[in-house]
């Protein structure tokens, strides 16, 4: 009994810390070894393909005005130009809006004849109105993008570069999320993405793929989408997955920069998590015969990157009992078992605890996983709707000195 126990003490504790620090730690030194002796060598064949892009809205005339300057300043948008933007259009679905993102949108549209307008006068959600979005463009690669992130004037360029290579099939951009990170949370929030964003460059050099893009801004070749079931929260996650089931490589466009600044309370971040966790616990049912196939090419970084992640609420909680139950006959494992209870607890006085640098990432990494507990949870009441309710926003203004000035910050660091 005791050895039982010991054993999966261990194990669960062995497997939280090689999924956050050993994992990123070994792909690291794989990429440094063999990534280093490819070169990406830039096609200078020019670029032709047209391209849609897609959004779903809902009442964003807070960040709306600033993301659509942001599209008609794109590089691509300006060569365009002169054709009458044969090659690029943007369609805008409003998910029964209900403030001026409606008039916003017709707004520009006089201006800009690409940008279109399509009200839905009941809300679905974002995947349903992405997949009739996806069905009206015309463009053989479609760009999905949010209200809220705001386009790098290169980024279209740099997202389209990777797919001269008939073998990609997908491509994320570069999602620099918390650019002021004037606080605690969205200082460790912003840490974690970057560092995130470093593994899915290193898992696209060594194996050609990523383990799930960010919904923010990615590009997919038009014939290559998939539709995303009703009721489905990471749609994201799905279509990556879909385009690695069809064999195609998907790639990490580093260069293709754009920019997302959140609202720094815990409490609409918690929510944001859960959101997400339902959608991993669909997304895995979904694709098991796929991820947990130890032949695939997505297995080592599915189990590393994500599954792991995804059961460390339930690790946590099998480490605990454990610890407590050992403490009864070794008092030596009282002390962890301390210590384990003390990081459970912590998120209950976060406001406290985050403005303590030593605990403030113990304490955001149990909050982050009570949310994932919880997506577990609400997962089994099996949700048929994905409607959402966008989080509170926070403008980014790449006109206002300030902003200029950290986004600079950020390509200088990249």
């Amino acid at each position: 009994m005791i050895k039982v126990l010991l054993l999966l003490f261990f194990i669960s504790l062995f497997l939280i810390v090689y999924s956050y620090l050993l994992y990123p730690s070994l792909i690291e030194v794989l990429a440094f070894i063999f990534c280093r002796r490819k070169q990406n060598k830039k096609s200078n064949k020019s670029l032709t393909y047209s391209v849609s892009i897609v959004m779903a809205v809902h009442n964003e005339e807070k960040v709306l005005p600033a993301k659509l300057k942001s599209l008609i300043e794109l590089d691509f948008v300006a060569r365009e130009a002169h054709n009458q933007y044969a090659n690029i259009e943007v369609l805008i679905g409003s998910d029964a809006s209900t403030d001026n993102t409606d008039q916003i949108i017709e707004d520009f549209s006089k201006y800009y004849p690409f940008i279109r307008l399509i009200r839905f006068t009941e809300r679905s959600g974002k995947a349903p109105i992405i997949n009739q979005l996806v069905d009206m463009a015309s463009g053989e690669i479609i760009v999905s993008t949010d209200a809220n992130v705001i386009f790098d004037r290169r980024l279209l360029d740099e997202l389209l570069l990777p797919f001269h290579d008939p073998k990609v099939g997908m491509v994320a951009a570069n999602i620099i999320r918390g650019i002021e990170s004037s606080s605690g949370m969205q200082k460790i929030e912003k840490k974690y993405i970057i560092r995130e964003n470093k593994i899915k460059k290193m898992q696209s050099c060594l194996s050609g793929l990523l383990i799930g893009v960010e919904g923010g801004c990615y590009a997919i070749r038009k014939s290559l989408f998939a539709k995303v079931p009703q009721g489905y929260f990471m749609d994201d996650f799905f279509i990556t997955m879909s385009v690695i089931q069809k064999g195609y490589n998907i790639s990490f466009a580093e260069n293709a920069l754009c920019y997302e600044d959140v609202m720094d309370d815990r409490i609409e971040e918690f929510k944001r998590k859960t959101r997400i966790s339902i959608g991993n616990y669909q997304n895995m049912v979904h694709y098991w015969r796929m991820l947990f196939n130890p032949l695939h090419r997505v297995f080592f970084h599915f189990i590393s990157h994500k599954f792991i992640r995804w059961m460390t609420p339930f690790l946590m909680i099998l480490a605990l009992i454990c610890g407590w139950v050992l403490s009864f006959y070794d008092g030596v494992y009282l002390y962890p078992s301390l210590l384990l209870t003390c990081l459970m607890v912590l998120p209950l006085a976060s406001e406290l605890a985050y403005s303590i640098p030593i605990l403030s990432y113990a304490t955001h990494f149990v909050y982050m996983n009570y949310a994932l507990l919880r997506g577990f949870f609400l997962y089994l009441r099996r949700p048929t709707s994905s409607v959402w309710q966008p989080t509170a926003r926070k403008t980014l203004n790449l006109d206002d000195e300030q902003d200029k000035a950290r986004v600079k910050t950020v390509r200088r660091r990249l």
